[in-house]
């Protein structure tokens, strides 16, 4: 049972404080959906918006069971309530980022994972490498705070292409911390033309590879 009430505290106006995780009952598509709060000076939410996931979905995929986590994880936020914000021992407004964690539920015949059509990396077809095999590949821009620290190397992205060659899911597995999510979102960005076998499209599970150099 999701908890209702939602203690959140924080000395840091205007700079998001992230919560822990706060986990339901999958509606749609499983994973943490990330929900960005502003909050009164009274502690009464002023607006609840999206910030993302479910994690690793990318965040162009309007799917039903994916937006059906996101519109569920906007009416749980909304329903939460916050204690009032402080600045310097004065109320004041005040910023979260609530994540939602829906998890799967389980039959207890045989323990299946059971949320709707899933896409799931075991049930791809492995191809290693994509690189070569995009038919656009954005470059990921270099992030300031990156930029900064002379963070460099390759960040690998494992990435899940659904049966029409759309990235569907992006996680990196590897690389710099401050290069990881930029990258992640040129992954999302990229378009593969569909993989056949036997003349039928097929998911496909592979790997991007983005060299960043300072």
């Amino acid at each position: 049972m999701l908890n209702s009430v939602l203690v959140a505290q924080s000395s840091d106006l205007g700079i998001p404080k992230f919560l822990d995780p706060i986990q339901a009952p999958a509606v749609g598509y499983p994973g943490i959906v990330r929900v960005r709060v502003e909050v009164d000076a009274a502690g009464n939410i002023i607006d609840a918006v999206l910030y993302g996931g479910p994690v690793p979905v990318c965040s162009s995929i309007t799917r039903p069971d994916v937006v059906a986590s996101r519109d569920r994880a906007l009416e749980l936020v909304r329903e939460m309530k916050f204690k009032p914000g402080q600045k310097d021992g004065s109320p004041a407004p005040m910023f979260y980022i609530v994540p939602i964690e829906f998890i799967a539920s389980k039959t207890a015949q045989n323990n299946e994972v059971i949320y709707g059509v899933t896409n799931d990396p075991r049930e791809a077809l492995g191809v290693g490498k994509l690189n070569g095999k995009a038919l656009s590949l954005p470059a990921p821009a270099f992030p300031p705070a990156a930029r900064a620290v002379r963070a460099s190397g390759a960040v690998q992205v494992q990435v899940m292409l659904d049966e029409d060659g759309e990235v569907f899911s992006a996680k990196a597995l590897s690389g710099h911390p401050l290069l990881q999510a930029a990258s992640v979102s040129a992954a999302c960005g990229a378009k593969f033309t569909p993989i056949l076998v036997e003349g039928k499209p097929v998911k496909v599970s592979g790997i991007i590879t983005y060299n960043f150099v300072p």
